[in-house]
């Protein structure tokens, strides 16, 4: 993988912990944090299953996200 996957997939799940911090210590959600984390998880496991069509269009499509999924992809091969 690249560096720029790992440094995406870092970021990726340093917010998702921020998420899940402030929901197990019982603080208020940041609702922002939370769609924008659901939405880049739903589209980077719909990019390694190879399935975009809930997304639409290819120029929609967050290319290090599918850069990442298919680095993914191929590590786990």
């Amino acid at each position: 993988m690249k560096q720029s996957d790992y440094s995406r997939l870092e970021d990726m799940l340093v917010r998702a912990y921020k998420l899940a911090a402030q929901v197990v210590n019982g603080n208020k959600a940041d609702t922002t944090l939370a769609e924008e984390v659901c939405g880049e998880c739903a589209e980077l496991l719909a990019l390694m299953d190879n399935d975009m069509g809930a997304f639409g269009e290819e120029e929609l499509i967050d290319k290090e996200l599918q850069s990442l999924a298919f680095a993914l992809n191929k590590e786990s091969k």
